[in-house]
């Protein structure tokens, strides 16, 4: 699942939330893990990229939290070994390179990526069970906030509704998932950032990017107040449990 910065930083502020306070944080986190995958599509090519590769290398070796890390080391040594690159020996430096890299990315400690073929095919299988729950109003009204607020976001990013960004949709799955989680986080996030943002920009400034216009317009088309509002009247209210 490919998600945009903004939306993966909202998933992992629910499992790390004081790691990354601002949007701002989390993009100097994910410029390594972008020249790490760069990386990567430049050595699964026919003919390896093997100049960005060292390229890049080279600009983590100055980089805070990569400077002297021996995997870094050793990736920047194979991938100057010119043998390792011959005709006998390029898929298996492909793959060594590889899994330095993987390695080395920034989010390993909190997300973990695991192959279907390095797992034993005789897994355990969840037996599906529908139970009918009735939602209280406090609930429906977080819930429809929600999907309110996702649809906005969709017809914002694409007006033409030419394209369905999936990605955008994740407020509604997380209100899905778990009502009283996802209001924590609109309390937390939402509530103390966006009318942050709002209350003091300065109508004079030209310099803004797209996100706190987004925001911006979010609340003036009312879907942001709302959301705000029915988690904050949420309370301790959860059907499901």
């Amino acid at each position: 699942i490919n998600l945009r910065e903004e939306e993966l930083w909202v998933q992992l502020s629910l499992l790390a939330p004081d790691r990354w306070p601002t949007i701002e944080q989390f993009h100097r986190t994910m410029r390594p893990t972008r020249m790490l995958n760069d990386v990567l599509d430049g050595i699964s090519r026919p003919v390896p990229n093997l100049p960005r590769a060292i390229d890049h290398f080279r600009a983590l070796q100055h980089t805070i939290g990569f400077a002297g890390d021996p995997r870094l080391v050793e990736a920047v040594n194979l991938v100057q070994d010119e043998g390792a690159w011959s005709e006998q020996r390029i898929e298996n430096s492909r793959r060594r390179l590889a899994n330095l890299i993987r390695r080395l990315r920034p989010l390993n400690d909190l997300l973990v990526r695991t192959r279907r073929r390095d797992l034993d095919w005789h897994m355990a299988r969840r037996s599906a069970i529908t139970l009918d729950i009735t939602l209280t109003t406090e609930e429906w009204r977080l819930y429809e906030a929600a999907r309110a607020w996702a649809r906005t976001l969709i017809q914002m990013r694409h007006p033409d509704g030419e394209v369905f960004d999936w990605a955008l949709i994740v407020p509604e799955r997380m209100a899905s998932s778990c009502l009283p989680a996802f209001a924590a986080h609109v309390v937390r996030q939402l509530h103390s950032q966006a009318r942050e943002v709002l209350d003091d920009y300065d109508e004079d400034d030209e310099e803004i990017d797209l996100e706190e216009i987004e925001i911006r317009m979010l609340r003036r088309l009312g879907n942001l107040n709302e959301l705000i509002d029915a988690a904050e009247a949420l309370g301790e209210t959860d059907s499901k449990y």
